[in-house]
C-alpha cells in the first residue's frame, strides 16, 4: 500500500508537470453505493462511461455499503486491501461515510443534492480538500427560465426557504434582477410557519417555486401547499416528477446516467493530475421536463403545445 501511495504521488506530480497527456494507466477506483435502485445503477453506468471516455484504463471495485454495525470496518478494510487511486460515491449517505473515513485519497461524489448544505463542500466553485463531484442541483437560471417560458405572463415568483436553502434564493434574486422578474422570498424557521408563508405568498405572487427543503416540504405540508395554490390559481414549479403528478404545473428532473457521466469525467481529470478541491462541482445541463396538462387547464394557463411534445412525461 505504501509503494502504491508513493507511486500515486509520483504520477500526480508528473501529470502536473507535463500536463494532461500523462494519463494514469491501470488506475484503481473504489466505487461505493448504498443500494441497487435503478437510479443508482444508471449513475454507475454513467460513471464507467465517463471514465472510459477520458481514455482511462481502470479497475473498478464496487461495494454496496448498506447500514450495518460493521459498515465502517468493512469499508476501511476494503480501502486498505484495494488501495484505490480515487474513491467514487453514489448518494449522500455513501458520500458522508467515505468523507468521515477517508482523508488521504481523492473522493468524487455523484447524485448528491445540495452538497453545500449537506456539509460536504465549501462552495460549488472551490469544493476544497480532497473532494469534488456531480450534484443533482439544477442551476437556478435553468429552472426560472423554464418557468418564464411556460408561463410568459409571470412577473412575481414566491419561494419558501429555510436557513439551509437561503443560498439558492440569493442566486435566484441575482438572476431575477436582470430578467424582469421579482422574486418574493419567505423564510421558514419551523414547519409551523408553512401555512402562514403560503397565505402570504399566494396574495403577493403569481407563481410559486418549490425548492427541495426537508423542513418545508413534508408529505402533509406539500398537500396543503398544492391545495391552497390550486384554489388561488397559482402555478407551482415542483422539484420532482411525483410533485407534478400530485398537481404541480411542472418540474425539471435529471437523468442519473448523465450525473454519473459528469462524475466519471471528474475522475478522469483527477487521474490526469487535477486537484479535486480545485475542480468545480458539476450540475445537470439538460434536465427532463415533467408537466401536468390537467393542472394547466384547470389554472387556465395556455402552455405552448411544443412543451408537451418535448416533455419526458405529461400527466393528464
Amino acid at each position: 500500500m505504501l509503494i502504491r501511495s508513493i507511486l500515486r504521488t509520483v504520477i500526480v506530480a508528473a501529470c502536473l508537470l507535463f500536463g494532461e497527456s500523462a494519463v494514469a494507466e491501470n488506475a484503481r477506483i473504489l466505487l461505493i453505493c448504498g443500494d441497487q435502485h435503478e437510479s443508482t445503477l444508471r449513475t454507475i453506468k454513467g460513471i464507467k462511461q465517463g471514465i472510459k471516455g477520458c481514455g482511462i484504463t481502470a479497475q473498478i471495485e464496487i461495494i454496496t455499503a448498506t447500514p450495518s454495525e460493521n459498515e465502517r470496518e468493512t469499508l476501511d478494510r476494503k480501502k486498505s486491501e484495494f488501495a484505490p487511486d480515487v474513491v467514487v460515491t453514489v448518494g449522500s449517505r455513501s458520500t458522508r461515510l467515505a468523507k468521515t473515513l477517508i482523508d488521504d485519497t481523492p473522493i468524487v461524489f455523484a447524485s448528491v443534492l445540495n452538497p453545500v448544505t449537506s456539509g460536504f463542500i465549501d462552495s460549488y466553485d472551490f469544493p476544497g480538500d480532497m473532494l469534488t463531484g456531480a450534484s443533482l442541483d439544477i442551476a437556478v437560471d435553468i429552472q426560472l427560465e423554464q418557468f418564464r417560458q411556460l408561463v410568459p405572463s409571470i412577473r412575481k415568483i414566491g419561494v419558501m426557504h429555510s436557513g439551509q436553502t437561503k443560498y439558492i434564493v440569493n442566486q435566484a434574486i441575482q438572476w431575477a434582477a436582470t430578467h424582469s422578474i421579482e422574486l418574493i422570498p419567505f423564510k421558514v424557521v419551523s414547519a409551523k410557519d408553512v401555512p402562514k408563508a403560503v397565505d402570504s405568498l399566494i396574495t403577493s405572487c403569481d407563481g410559486l417555486w418549490a425548492i427541495p427543503d426537508e423542513l418545508i416540504y413534508t408529505p402533509q405540508s406539500t398537500k396543503h401547499i398544492l391545495l391552497e395554490t390550486f384554489r388561488n390559481r397559482i402555478p407551482i414549479m415542483g422539484f420532482s416528477p411525483s410533485f407534478v403528478k400530485s398537481g404541480a404545473l411542472f418540474a425539471l428532473a435529471v437523468d442519473h446516467k448523465f450525473i454519473g457521466l459528469q462524475a466519471g469525467e471528474l475522475v478522469g481529470k483527477i487521474l490526469k493530475g487535477a486537484s479535486p478541491g480545485q475542480l468545480p462541482i458539476t450540475t445537470p445541463e439538460a434536465p427532463y421536463l415533467y408537466i401536468n396538462r390537467n393542472t394547466a387547464e384547470k389554472l387556465r394557463i395556455q402552455v405552448n403545445p411544443d412543451f408537451y411534445t418535448v416533455a419526458k412525461e405529461v400527466y393528464e
